[in-house]
């Protein structure tokens, strides 16, 4: 059937082929939703019955909505009530910003609409990152590693040039205005660098805009910042210095050694001190040495 549709007044009207009384029928009828914001307008109904020279009047009656939620949206079953897609929660940080490393990437995110399976979730900017084709994610809160897949294996997203894309996984969805987060490792470059601005987007049954995801700005392993997503430094020491007590030939000789690095030494890393030829102490895998504070034993 056809219908005539005054755009600017948001008026249908509809001409009946022949009903019964007392039978509900349905009618279908698209329109391309607002492209903002709106609050479900209040829906008119009203007619009139063919009836030759003088036709009845249907008086006009307010129709009634489900007010129901839909796709996440509060009242989003109601006609023409529409919210943007966007992501209300987008957070990255990471857990090692040293050359060389094993860096654990955590991500949170809520969306304000629901995604379901098929929608792909896009990171990009995790500039020089190394890792597989496939990266195993780990659910961090509610569940979140397990509602993605690189395309067939739940748990998994595919990784290449530095964009990691997670696919909502068969059976699964992300509900609307629920924290999700999930974590990945990769390798960080060999090279320092200072990062670049991560984005994230949402593509399939809804698009959801590239925003910039939020950076903790907080400290990792004792460098400023280092928890922002692929900053990266080199650990240096910043002071390497060696002393004895005596010079005296054949005494016993304490040397004082005073470290500092630019970063945290998380408890087994090591220190090579290397050059002390000449010595008389045989070979101890377990000598004894002092430190401030027990750092190292």
């Amino acid at each position: 059937g056809r219908g005539g549709w005054t755009g600017s007044t948001g008026e249908l009207v509809l001409t009946s082929e022949g009903t019964s009384a007392g039978t509900a029928y349905e009618v279908i009828v698209s329109v391309i939703n607002p492209a903002g914001e709106q609050t479900s307008p209040e829906v008119n109904a009203s007619g009139r019955v063919e009836s030759g020279t003088h036709d009845s009047v249907i008086e006009g009656r307010r129709m009634s909505v489900p007010g129901t939620a839909l796709a996440g949206v509060r009242n989003g079953s109601n006609p023409l009530e529409t919210a943007s897609a966007r992501f209300e929660t987008s957070a990255i940080g990471q857990s090692n910003p040293l050359t060389d490393a094993s860096n654990v990437i955590t991500v949170t995110i809520a969306t304000s609409v629901d995604l379901v399976e098929g929608d792909v979730v896009t990171i990009s900017g995790l500039d020089n990152a190394v890792g597989a084709s496939t990266l195993t994610l780990s659910s961090v809160g509610n569940s979140g590693g397990d509602l993605f897949s690189d395309g067939s294996t739940q748990g998994t997203a595919s990784y290449g040039g530095g964009v990691l894309r997670a696919t909502v996984h068969t059976g699964q969805s992300v509900s609307a205005l629920t924290e999700y987060a999930f974590s990945f490792e990769v390798r960080n470059p060999s090279s320092a660098q200072a990062g670049g601005g991560v984005e994230i987007n949402a593509t399939g049954s809804v698009s959801v805009a590239t925003a910039a995801m939020a950076a903790p700005y907080s400290a990792a392993l004792g460098v400023g910042n280092g928890s922002n997503v692929m900053y990266v430094v080199e650990p240096v020491f910043e002071v390497a210095s060696i002393g004895q007590s005596t010079p005296v030939a054949g005494a016993t000789n304490n040397l004082t050694v005073t470290l500092q690095t630019n970063c945290e030494l998380p408890s087994g890393s090591t220190v090579t001190i290397s050059g002390l030829t000449g010595t008389q102490t045989p070979d101890n895998g377990n000598l004894t040495v002092w430190s401030s504070g027990g750092a190292f034993g």
